[in-house]
């Protein structure tokens, strides 16, 4: 997999096939804050950013559990709280830019 910097995760080799793929959105930690850059208008149905966070929520569940034997169950219930608590009430400003559409 190919990367841009040693920091970064490494882009799937799929990805790189397909010369129409997107990123839809970019996440880094820097200096204890979390910094995004995202591509708003990457699906047609704007509720599908749903679906794109419950597969992000299973894939981390299915990651941790395999390299630190969590509970799935529990993690998964103990990360969808935790939204769920942030949605209500942020306890950060979000520091970010938005991509242009295509």
């Amino acid at each position: 997999m190919k990367r841009s910097t040693p920091n970064e995760l490494p882009i799937p080799p799929d990805v790189l096939k397909n010369q129409r793929a997107r990123e839809l959105i970019r996440i880094w930690r820097s200096r204890g804050r979390l910094h995004y850059s995202i591509h708003p208008a990457a699906f047609k149905d704007s509720a599908a950013w749903g679906l794109l966070m419950a597969d992000v929520l299973r894939l981390t569940v299915d990651a941790l559990n395999e390299q630190y034997g969590f509970d799935k169950p529990g993690l998964t219930e103990a990360i969808r709280s935790r939204f769920e608590m942030e949605m209500e009430s942020p306890t950060t400003e979000l520091e970010g830019r938005y991509a242009d559409g295509e």
